[in-house]
């Protein structure tokens, strides 16, 4: 091999190397842009609450339900002439 092929091919490689130094370089700004992100946490735990909310709202509403069912049940045994089992516990002094 020739010396002047010999320095060819070295500045060859100087200059990938070079470039390879700048690519990393300009990865690890983009990665450090990348990580602080922080907003997403923030959604995240903003979609947990919401859906916290909903779920605590159904059960509200459900539960208003069966109260509203069970009073219409006991009205209705009272109208009949028949007693709950609940109004059976209630203690009448005479």
């Amino acid at each position: 091999m020739s010396l002047a092929t010999l320095f060819d091919k070295l500045q060859e490689h100087e200059m990938e190397l070079q470039r390879l130094n700048k690519n990393e370089e300009t990865d690890k700004k983009k990665r450090s842009i990348a990580l602080n992100a922080s907003s997403s946490t923030q959604e995240e735990n903003e979609e947990e609450e919401s859906k916290d909310e909903e779920d605590f709202l159904l059960f509200v509403k459900k539960f208003q339900i069966f109260v509203k069912k069970r009073r219409i049940e006991r009205r209705q045994n009272v109208n009949n002439g028949r007693r709950s089992p609940e109004d059976s516990q209630i203690v009448r002094c005479y």
